[in-house]
């Protein structure tokens, strides 16, 4: 007869250190098998350049856990269809997950949850991408936070007061269910694309942070910001571990942490501002669908030099520093009108540090329809950010090599009369 084990189904929590589901799976007494399931047949969060990362993720998690033993089955199809194939054989006792709130990941949680009830199999799940549990942030009513201030002050009385610390490495503390796959299956049988993506997934050793309060705007240094964008959302790091850190080296690095907090129970508790303005009174404006100006903005046309930059990294790396993104969303939904969900599926399809909550939240703040968004007279100038921003003109020179200085083409749209017809509009919409 087969052993009984413990399932862990990976999802935002690619690491085998600070891992709460990991710890309870160790404390259950059963070996456990690791599984990730490449699910296309329904939203799952990741576009094709984030399963490329995610798949060199897998395979170095692959190879640690054949050092002790084990190994991780890696399949593409229905997770459902998957996970009822392995309940029906009567060995798996209980399954783990990452909990998730944005809307596609609640539904995949009520469906396992339904699917182990079933087969009278134990589900559980686990704060491993948050530091605080959505509902554990709220008014004295329990309803929602709107406004960032007041959400970040009762975020931080509630971290304050609680003891954390980074869990140690699960490896070695877990009997693993022996390997029953000899290789791991190659990209083409999963049918993942080749992205040549550099990216970070990993903490630094002794990162310092001290200066990232001043160093974090300059979109020429590279070295300003953690870079750990991307790890944080495959979870290869965890969320625990930065904001400890954190909270000894910069409260600014620390409040962008909060920030993401505050964007996730966003869309978990408002699910609808996915696809919908979040203030009922914006959800009448008339967005321009100008298919040429989004192909100028997203291929980098603008005439905006700093915009244009963004785009051709953003298309060639998936990377897109934070200050750009604020800058090309800004440029998108003032200058060119353009409707928000345009630009939002834009990054949300290159973007590898994709996150749906953190990718809305941030588009409906630019756009001026969010929850806390940004003041819809808050017109970013171009120029004015890339004086700012790039002064040495290093990183428009990097993007931008086949443009000299002083030859760039005239802007597609004057700033200061688009400035000055965008705020008539906006007041005639609103």
């Amino acid at each position: 007869m087969d052993t009984p084990y413990t399932l862990h189904l990976f999802g935002r929590d690619l690491r085998f250190h600070d891992h709460f589901a990991l710890d309870a799976a160790a404390r259950y007494g059963l070996p456990v098998a690791a599984t990730f399931v490449f699910d296309r047949t329904r939203p799952y969060g990741y576009n094709s350049r984030q399963e490329s990362v995610v798949y060199r993720r897998l395979r170095w998690m692959h190879e640690q856990l054949r050092g002790h033993g084990g190994w991780i089955s890696v399949v593409a199809g229905n997770e459902l269809d998957w996970l009822e194939k392995m309940l029906r054989s009567g060995v798996v006792r209980a399954v783990s997950a990452c909990r998730e709130y944005d809307p596609g990941g609640v539904a995949r949680s009520t469906e396992r949850r339904n699917l182990c009830a079933k087969y009278s199999v134990d589900y559980r799940e686990y704060e491993d991408s948050l530091m605080l549990p959505i509902g554990s942030v709220c008014k004295p009513d329990g309803s929602a936070y709107l406004v960032y201030g007041p959400y970040a002050r009762r975020w931080h009385e509630i971290f304050e007061s609680r003891e954390w610390f980074v869990a140690g490495n699960t490896l070695p503390k877990i009997q693993w269910l022996p390997s029953r796959q000899e290789d791991f299956p190659s990209r083409e049988s999963l049918d993942i694309e080749q992205f040549f993506e550099s990216v970070r997934l990993d903490m630094p050793h002794n990162p310092d942070w001290t200066c990232y309060a001043d160093r974090r705007d300059r979109v020429d240094d590279p070295n300003g910001t953690t870079s750990l964008s991307v790890a944080l959302r495959l979870g290869a790091v965890g969320p625990r571990e930065c904001a400890i850190l954190a909270k000894k080296q910069s409260t600014t690095l620390l409040g962008e942490l909060v920030w993401r907090e505050f964007f996730t129970m966003l869309l978990s508790r408002f699910p609808a501002s996915a696809h919908t303005e979040f203030r009922e009174k914006y959800r009448g404006i008339a967005w321009s669908q100008d298919s040429e100006m989004l192909d100028a903005w997203q291929e980098g046309k603008t005439g905006f030099p700093l915009v244009d930059a963004g785009m051709r990294e953003l298309a060639a790396t998936g990377h897109m520093h934070n200050r750009i993104r604020m800058l090309t969303a800004n440029v998108a939904t003032k200058l060119l009108r353009l409707d928000w969900r345009l630009g939002e599926r834009v990054f949300a399809e290159q973007l590898l540090d994709y996150d749906s909550a953190i990718n809305l939240g941030n588009w409906q703040w630019s756009a001026g329809t969010g929850a806390d968004a940004a003041p819809y007279f808050r017109v970013f100038n171009p120029e004015v950010q890339r004086a700012k921003f790039d002064p040495l003109g290093e990183y428009v020179r990097k993007w931008l090599p086949e443009n000299s200085p002083g030859s760039y083409p005239l802007p597609i749209v004057d700033y200061r009369r688009s400035r000055g017809e965008y705020l008539e509009w906006w007041k005639s919409q609103t």
